[in-house]
């Protein structure tokens, strides 16, 4: 059994996402982005790959990111982050 530590998860802040609609609120705002990346030998050895989360500034849900947009962002295309590639991870209502 692995032991799991605070001291192997990193959380990296990734920047806005461009202005979309909330799917909880219906607001219209900029999303923060992050990455929670597993630091532990566990994690590389199965080449876990990192969650990536958006925060609606204006009702505080976590979301999950489609990570093809996440990529595209990490290589400097261009993108634009719709509302179908948000998933709700944790609803604040």
């Amino acid at each position: 059994m692995a032991i799991k530590s605070s001291e192997n998860l990193k959380i990296n802040e990734l920047g806005d996402s461009n202005v979309v609609i909330c799917p909880v609120c219906g607001k219209a705002t900029e999303m923060r982005l992050f990455e929670n990346v597993d630091g532990s030998m566990v994690a590389h050895l199965l080449k876990k790959a990192p969650q990536n989360i958006a925060v609606c500034p204006k009702c505080a849900t976590v979301f999950t990111v489609n990570p093809h947009y996440i990529e595209e962002k990490k290589n400097g295309t261009v993108c634009t982050l719709e509302p179908q590639d948000l998933t709700v991870l944790v609803k604040n209502r």
